[in-house]
């Protein structure tokens, strides 16, 4: 149902009630407030926005634009290319990446989106953990026992999905674990390296990012914190090997990365946004994509929905989220199956494949393009 022009909608009080203050939590308290709802209240269970660190923050050209200033302030680096190879470089393929790819200080992004929403009038309360939601009632419970009424609950908890599980939303959710440390070196290599290998993942795969020409950040995730722990010294002796004189750890990281397909109402009532929902890239464990994608429709949601429409109207941009992600985990399940995705690297380095055209970063597979040398 479209807005009527006549009636002024930043004077319509709605409650919503957004739980957790990262990116996703951020995004839609930011697009309420800049079309003019009036009575948000973001609520943070730890003192501060950007904690705990756990994202890499590589992301495309496309989801800069979405945040617009907010997110080029935060850009660190910028990479036209990656190289996908194996421990001992006997496979090699080189992605072309058509359109760039930046390295954001996730921290820093979530530090601004907090700021502009405060300086909009919307209100974070830190260290307010929401431990129950009565759907029904439309009353949340914080851990100590405070009753929140509200109009629209907004669920962007994270990937633990507490509150998810307990509302039905999942009954066992599937994360892998990832662990990143950022290191000093004696230089970095000169782009991002994805190791496609087996001794560094079995089920997922590992990375290097140059921060600096003297820091990069690495990691690796597998079902297991332990196994993904393993992949990331792997990648230290590798690094070292190879001459770019590992000096020291500087810091450690890390956190789950959901791997179900996006799931997003319960109640209509009641969203789910981000790793809640698990808005997560299938192929490559991004969710900075999903979350910029629906904030920018969300600011015509938003302005343009009678709030009683709101719940469907948000569910129905997951929806288009979700057919796009479930041919990209279709093919992450049959890899894992086949190996993880140094069988995929073995594969098209057999048949000749040296680099590969990617048209479209948020989307591996829409217009791209193999070759050899």
């Amino acid at each position: 149902m479209l807005k009527s022009p006549y009636i002024e909608w930043s004077d319509i009080v709605m409650r919503i009630r957004v739980i957790g203050a990262g990116a996703a939590g951020l995004s839609f308290a930011l697009a309420a407030t800049t079309v003019g709802y009036r009575d948000i209240l973001v609520f943070e269970e730890h003192s501060r926005v950007g904690v705990p660190k756990h994202c890499t923050g590589l992301v495309s050209e496309t989801t800069v634009q979405a945040w617009g200033n907010i997110a080029r302030s935060c850009i660190i680096n910028k990479f036209h290319d990656y190289i996908v190879r194996d421990v001992e470089r006997r496979n090699t393929i080189y992605l072309k990446l058509l359109e760039p790819v930046y390295l954001l200080n996730r921290v820093k992004l979530e530090e601004e989106l907090a700021d502009t929403i405060l300086s909009a009038g919307g209100i974070i309360k830190f260290r307010r953990r929401i431990r129950t939601i009565h759907p029904h009632h439309n009353v949340l419970i914080d851990h100590e026992g405070n009753r929140v009424e509200y109009d629209i609950a907004v669920v962007c908890e994270g990937a633990p999905r507490i509150l998810a599980r307990n509302l039905g939303l999942y009954s066992k959710p599937k994360n892998l674990v990832g662990i990143q440390q950022l290191i000093s070196l004696g230089k970095s290599p000169e782009t991002v390296i994805v190791y496609a290998d087996r001794r560094i993942s079995r089920n997922f795969f590992g990375w290097c990012v140059p921060v600096s020409d003297k820091m990069a950040l690495i990691g690796a995730a597998d079902h297991h914190g332990s196994n993904a722990y393993a992949g990331v010294l792997r990648i230290l002796r590798v690094l070292e090997k190879e001459g770019y004189q590992v000096r020291n750890v500087i810091e450690q990281f890390g956190g789950l990365i959901p791997i179900d397909l996006p799931r997003s109402l319960i109640a209509d009532n009641v969203l789910f946004f981000g790793d809640a929902a698990s808005l997560v890239k299938p192929l490559t464990g991004g969710g900075l994509y999903a979350i910029s994608r629906v904030f920018r429709a969300l600011t015509n949601i938003l302005k343009h929905t009678d709030p009683k429409e709101l719940s469907h109207a948000f569910m129905a941009e997951i929806n288009m989220l979700k057919r796009k992600f479930k041919l990209h985990s279709v093919i992450r399940s049959a890899l894992t199956a086949l190996g993880g995705y140094e069988t995929a690297l073995k594969i098209l380095s057999a048949i000749g494949v040296r680099f590969i055209k990617i048209e479209e970063y948020d989307d591996l597979l829409t217009g791209m393009k193999l070759g050899s040398w």
